[in-house]
């Protein structure tokens, strides 16, 4: 379920391919490690007390249900040069 907020009105729509097309938000920013952590714990808040992350996306504000059960992935990538981390919840 993906809820959308106007300035006046907050309407709820089912996801369903008839409804809407794909939206995807994407965040990529240099942080410090410290910076980075407080990111993952916002999500980690947003998720344990309201079911749901919001983000905002060309001025509209969006917030996506999360169900009781997900699909965790935790993918980590050690090279020379450069490593990754990639935290993903699907459902």
């Amino acid at each position: 379920m993906l809820f959308l907020s106007g300035s006046r009105r907050q309407q709820r729509v089912q996801r369903t391919e008839s409804v809407m097309e794909l939206i995807k938000q994407e965040t990529k920013e240099h942080l410090r490690r410290e910076e980075a952590a407080q990111c993952l714990r916002d999500v980690a808040d947003e998720l344990a007390r309201h079911n749901e992350l919001p983000f905002v996306r060309d001025g509209v504000h969006y917030r996506v249900a999360v169900p009781d059960d997900v699909v965790y992935e935790l993918e980590i990538e050690v090279k020379d040069t450069k490593s990754e981390i990639k935290i993903k919840l699907k459902w």
